[in-house]
């Protein structure tokens, strides 16, 4: 279904307080970021991507879909019982920290966090599959870049990114291939973030 919406999708989107709280659960984080704008998927194809049951995982989906930020799509046969199939609510779906208050910012921040401890694991687990698919090798990355840019550039290259993510995210699959997650992080270091927020005085001598 590539470049069409599902009924009930909308193409942008913003989050607000209440699904960014919903979001400081780790668990609820995993569920939705393993749910696909794109590719419809089942309770149980969700659960196994992340290892868990799936009594639990239904759970979580019950409650992202009641703070809007999951969607049923539809439903499938699967041998003698029928399977709903559900999508992320929004094609984009952007945070606005600038503009909202303290509460906001902060739940953010713990759905931020409960991603990072989502990437160990995937992490951590990976690493042990090289020994058994050396091969994988190949295809996993973790890069850190540093590039002194103009902000315009800044935002452009975000949204080149993100046209190549989703490139990638509605390719035509079988079950044979291998799901991978692609996490993506774009902000000022540390300490430019603190020149910015008057914590640390510009030097002279900087650009």
């Amino acid at each position: 279904m590539s470049g069409e919406l599902f009924p009930g999708q909308t193409e942008d989107a913003r989050f607000t307080l209440e699904q960014l709280k919903c979001l400081a659960s780790a668990a609820r984080a995993e569920v939705f970021w393993n749910t696909s704008a794109r590719l419809p998927r089942s309770i149980s194809e969700i659960a196994e991507s992340l290892g868990r049951s799936p009594s639990a995982t239904a759970y979580h989906v019950a409650e992202l879909v009641e703070a809007g930020l999951v969607i049923p799509v539809g439903e499938r046969k699967k041998r003698s019982r029928t399977e709903k199939l559900y999508v992320v609510s929004s094609i984009s779906i952007l945070s606005t920290p600038a503009e909202e208050s303290a509460e906001y910012r902060q739940a953010l921040m713990q759905g931020y966090a409960a991603m990072l401890r989502l990437m160990l694991r995937e992490r951590t687990e990976v690493t042990h599959a090289f020994q058994s698919s050396p091969e994988l090798a190949e295809s996993v990355t973790f890069r850190r870049n540093l590039a002194r840019i103009p902000l315009k550039r800044a935002v452009t290259f975000r949204k080149r990114l993100s046209e190549l993510i989703n490139e990638f995210s509605e390719n035509e699959v079988t079950a044979s291939d291998l799901l991978f997650a692609m996490t993506v992080s774009l902000a000022p270091t540390l300490v430019e973030s603190r020149r910015i927020n008057g914590k640390i005085k510009k030097s002279k001598s900087d650009p």
